[in-house]
């Protein structure tokens, strides 16, 4: 009705999980109104998305090898949180062995993690979500008891929260 007839959608999902699905199944039936139609993929959609958003970050970050980085995902079914295993891996493959995945639902959890980690390294913990938001204000940060922050804290460990998303670097916007 307002004569647009382009129409480009840059989401902010990072792995194509349930609910990247579900906007799929609510956006698409649109398209017949539209001459153009696009829907950008998630951040990691690709194979190769993996080893180049960690090579971004190991940038972006500047990882230090004294130190552990935590990157914390949203997570989804278990079926799709397998693919936050791959980014793992990348960052693996580059020898950056002291960054790991948690999800604050679906594993691995901060639970899980928790026996592998050692007290004498300060946790990095760094949202891996495309705006650090309400999850990292609830659910990582030390607002309530059960946050991944005050679980750290709690076994005594050194814990630093880097509050910036990943759509404030220019590198992944540019990606």
């Amino acid at each position: 009705e307002l004569g647009v007839d382009d129409l480009h959608i840059y989401n902010t999902f990072v792995i194509p999980g349930d609910i990247y699905h579900h906007f799929l199944t609510t956006i698409i039936p649109y398209e017949a109104f539209f001459k153009r139609f696009v829907i950008e993929k998630p951040l990691l959609h690709e194979n190769s998305d993996f080893s180049s958003l960690a090579r971004m970050l190991t940038r972006e970050y500047a990882i230090k090898p004294n130190q552990t980085y935590l990157l914390v995902g949203h997570g989804s079914s278990p079926h799709t949180n397998k693919l936050y295993a791959f980014l793992e891996a990348a960052f693996m493959k580059q020898q950056t062995t002291n960054v790991h995945l948690v999800l604050m639902h679906g594993h691995p959890s901060i639970d899980d993690l928790m026996p592998t980690l050692h007290t004498k390294q300060k946790i990095i913990l760094l949202p891996l979500m495309m705006s650090a938001g309400h999850h990292v204000a609830h659910d990582v940060k030390q607002f309530k008891k059960s946050s991944i922050e005050t679980k750290l804290l709690e076994h005594g460990f050194e814990v630093e929260v880097i509050d910036k998303g990943l759509a404030e670097y220019r590198t992944i916007r540019d990606y």
